[in-house]
């Protein structure tokens, strides 16, 4: 069903033209498709270099900087639209997941913080390096309340609790993003996207030996208007249980994957969820001036990294072209 765009949105028209010109950097599954294929790694790079990657390449770089190459392209990008676009708030809801990763990395006491930081300032992120979370907005401290307790734990059990926390608080945080845009299309794309990235978590949970109750309770929820469909999906128990529970298109990806071996479900269910929400946009790409054509490039742009580092990894660590392209995510283009 398509979602009724905004209008009257002259503020964007600057950005939304940087986009459409953008928008030419954006390569067809079926480039992803031939380069899964390319065997000598000489001819993989001299193939990226054919792409806009090449301007972010230090010369005489080996294959291993890729990753990096790939970062430094996607950010730059991003913040470029950002300081054109007349509010923060979407570059921000795209930039959220390096954010909470990098606030991760500070909950665990490291002060290497990798990821373009949006939202939590270094100077932010080297207190809560220290014990000092005074500086992190309100819901995060309130999030990171949870966590008593967990002092002397076993140092996975730690990990596992303060990624529950944060994966919780990242999802909430994109929630109240989301409403402050109060844009219909951006609105129904993070609803989806909250319930995709919940699942998924409850299903890798389970393939980890089992889902704990009071632990999602206490440290993982609420997400939103979703939080009773997870609530059911726990108190259900195997995920084969679940098919009548997760709703709508979610669902639709969902069921799909039961028909794969189980220890396949949540990867294959990420790239399904995946998939389906490039639906929305390629639904705002139709807008000519507004914020949800801003967006929709954000999320085909995400899905191009993704498979740029799906298939540099991929290729140079051996792994078949044929499970590679059953891996690359749907394109913008």
């Amino acid at each position: 069903m398509l979602i009724t765009l905004t209008t009257e949105q002259q503020a964007w028209g600057f950005v939304c033209g940087q986009v459409a010109v953008l928008e030419g950097g954006l390569l067809p599954r079926d480039f992803f498709h031939a380069l899964a294929g390319v065997e000598r790694q000489d001819d993989l790079l001299h193939r990226l270099q054919d792409t806009p990657l090449r301007e972010y390449v230090t010369p005489g770089a080996g294959w291993e900087e890729w990753n990096d190459v790939i970062d430094r392209h996607f950010y730059q990008q991003m913040r470029e639209i950002r300081a054109n676009s007349p509010v923060g708030t979407l570059s921000a809801m795209f930039l959220l997941g390096g954010d909470y990763l990098n606030l991760k990395r500070a909950v665990l006491g490291r002060h290497e913080f990798p990821f373009e930081k949006s939202l939590f300032t270094e100077e932010r992120l080297h207190a809560a390096a220290s014990g000092d979370y005074a500086l992190l907005p309100a819901e995060t401290r309130q999030a990171l309340m949870r966590l008593g307790g967990a002092a002397g734990a076993d140092p996975a059990q730690v990990r596992a609790q303060i990624d529950l926390v944060l994966d919780g608080a990242y999802l909430r945080h994109m929630i109240q993003l989301a409403d402050q845009m109060a844009v219909p299309l951006i609105s129904a794309y993070v609803s989806d996207y909250v319930l995709a990235k919940g699942v998924a978590l409850l299903l890798r949970l389970h393939a980890q030996g089992g889902i704990q109750s009071r632990q999602i309770e206490d440290l993982f929820l609420p997400v939103g208007e979703h939080t009773h469909v997870l609530r059911s999906l726990v108190a259900a128990g195997d995920p084969k249980n679940w098919a009548s529970i997760v709703p709508g298109p979610v669902g639709d990806a969902f069921r799909a994957v039961l028909e794969q071996p189980e220890d396949q479900w949540a990867a294959q269910f990420e790239l399904l969820a995946a998939n389906h929400l490039m639906r929305y946009a390629r639904q705002g790409k139709l807008q000519t001036m507004g914020p949800e054509r801003v967006a929709a490039y954000f999320v085909g742009f995400r899905s191009q990294a993704y498979n740029f580092k799906l298939v540099v990894s991929g290729r140079f660590n051996g792994l078949d072209p044929e499970v590679i392209r059953r891996r690359l995510r749907e394109c913008y283009v």
